[in-house]
């Protein structure tokens, strides 16, 4: 388990608490109110894959190339306009 998963686990409790955050609200929007229950009942780990197929992400990236992504991201945010960014 890398350590930002593990630093997000430890700040949440555990997978099954993160419905405290906005989860039970936010996530039928975006999964479906049928396939939220379980996501948030269940709180398995979900890979990039399914992730990507529930809608969770919008760019699915190998690791070797993650950082680089990440980075070329950040550019074109810190080079866009202030205004856009705030909203």
């Amino acid at each position: 388990m890398n350590e930002l998963l593990r630093e997000v686990l430890e700040a949440h409790g555990g997978l099954n608490r993160w419905n405290d955050t906005g989860m039970s609200i936010t996530l039928p929007r975006i999964v479906g109110y049928a396939k939220a229950p379980e996501l948030l009942a269940f709180a398995e780990p979900i890979d990039a894959a399914r992730a990507d197929a529930y809608g969770l992400c919008t760019k699915v990236v190998s690791e070797d190339s993650c950082l680089a992504e990440a980075q070329v991201l950040a550019k074109s945010l810190a080079t866009g306009s202030a205004f856009a960014c705030a909203a």
